[in-house]
C-alpha cells in the first residue's frame, strides 16, 4: 500500500518513495494512506511562527478574503499552497501580487512559474 508524506519546507504532499525508515520527511507518524490524509495532517499541525493563523485557517482565507490584513500576513508567513491560492484570489490588488510573485520567486522557479501563470488581469485594482 502506498504511503504518503508532506515535505515541510514546502507543504506540498506526495508519495513517498523512500525504502522503509528512510524517509526525510520522518517515520511512520508522519505518513498516512491518502494524498489528502497527507495534506489534513500536515495542516491541522502546524503552528506558523509570527503569525494568528494556523496553516488549514490561512489557506482557507486566502482563497477569498478581502481584508488586506489578512492579506499581508498570508503574503508575509503563508506556506506555497497558501501563496498559490492566495494568487488566484479576485481581492487582491497589483500590489500584492508582486509582493506574492517576489515572495515565490525567492522560493524557486518553479513557484514562481505557478504564480505567474494564475495570477489574473483582474488583479489589476
Amino acid at each position: 500500500m502506498a504511503k504518503y508524506h508532506v515535505n515541510p519546507k514546502t507543504g506540498d504532499a506526495s508519495e513517498c518513495s523512500a525504502t522503509k525508515g528512510k524517509c526525510p520527511f520522518g517515520g511512520e507518524e508522519e505518513h498516512y494512506t491518502s494524498l489528502e490524509a497527507a495534506r489534513k495532517g500536515y495542516e491541522n499541525s502546524q503552528e506558523l511562527p509570527g503569525s494568528s493563523m494556523s496553516l488549514k485557517d490561512m489557506n482557507t482565507q486566502a482563497k477569498d478574503t478581502a481584508d488586506p490584513q489578512i492579506i499581508q500576513e498570508l503574503i508575509e508567513h503563508g506556506s506555497q499552497r497558501t501563496l498559490a491560492n492566495l494568487a488566484k484570489n479576485p481581492n487582491i490588488t497589483t500590489e500584492n501580487a508582486n509582493a506574492l510573485l517576489d515572495k515565490l520567486t525567492a522560493a524557486g522557479p518553479r513557484a514562481a512559474l505557478y504564480l505567474n501563470k494564475n495570477i489574473s488581469p483582474s488583479h489589476e485594482k
